[in-house]
This record gives C-alpha cells, structure tokens and sequence, in this order.
C-alpha cells in the first residue's frame, strides 16, 4: 500500500532510501533503520509491515495464497531491499577500508546520522517530560 506521499516520490526515492540503510548497516555497531527517521518513510515501513504481519499473515494461516499475495506490499519491499542489497555489496569493502584507514572520519559521520535521526524522532513525536528525559539520558 502506497499513500500519495510515496507515490510522488517514487521507486527511486525509495531505493535512495534503502540504500542509505545499507550503507549504514555496514558499519559495525550502527543500525540501518536509523536512516528511515531522517529520509522520512518510518511511517510507511511501519504501515507495510503492520499489513503482513496481520492482514496477510491471517489469508496465508487460511491457506488463501492469491489473496495473500495481493495484500502484500511487495512494490514496497522489494525496491526497498534491492537498495539495501546494492549499499552492502558496493560498501562493503569501501567501509571496512575507510574504517581501517579513518576510523575517526567514519564514526563521526555516522554517529552525525544518528543525531539527525534522534532529532527527526523528536520532531515527529509528541514527548513527555519523562520522554524528553529518557531520551536525554539515552543520548549522554
């Protein structure tokens, strides 16, 4: 299921959106689902995920094989993850070799993207007090 949004962005912004999980998902240590907060499809990962794991989980449980197969969102999943593929075969050896060279750089770029990706929770999400500080305990 793809919303407006989605749509006018497009396959490519979506396979963007993948590959820069990849990449991050090669540095040891750093999680490539940070990067959805930031380029802004969490929800929609979320909102897919949620529809396999309860509308086509319960057709497939039926034994309803088409239905199942119409319900997933496979558009979705299927470019997202050839991004991600395509990220971790070309940085692979580009990341362990930069990691090697310029451990510093590295980290420091990345641990910048997880910063970016905590101020883009907090931009999309209502804290409370007691959120505001486990996030600030989190984040020292």
């Amino acid at each position: 299921m793809m919303t407006e949004e989605t749509k006018k962005k497009g396959p490519i912004h979506l396979f963007v959106t993948g590959f820069t999980m990849g990449a991050a998902d090669v540095v040891p240590g750093l999680s490539g689902w940070n990067k959805p907060f930031i380029i802004i499809i969490y929800s929609k990962m979320i909102e897919n995920t949620d529809k396999i794991a309860s509308d086509a989980m319960s057709l497939l449980q039926r034994f309803k094989i088409k239905e199942f197969i119409a319900a997933v969102p496979w558009k979705f999943f299927i470019v997202l993850f050839a991004g991600i593929l395509s990220a971790v075969v070309t940085f692979a050896s580009v990341i362990s070799h930069l990691l090697d060279a310029h451990p510093a750089f590295v980290f420091a770029f990345f641990g910048g993207l997880i910063l970016a990706s905590a101020i883009a929770v907090c931009g999309v999400s209502k804290l409370t007090k007691s959120g505001w500080i486990s996030l600030i305990i989190c984040a020292v």
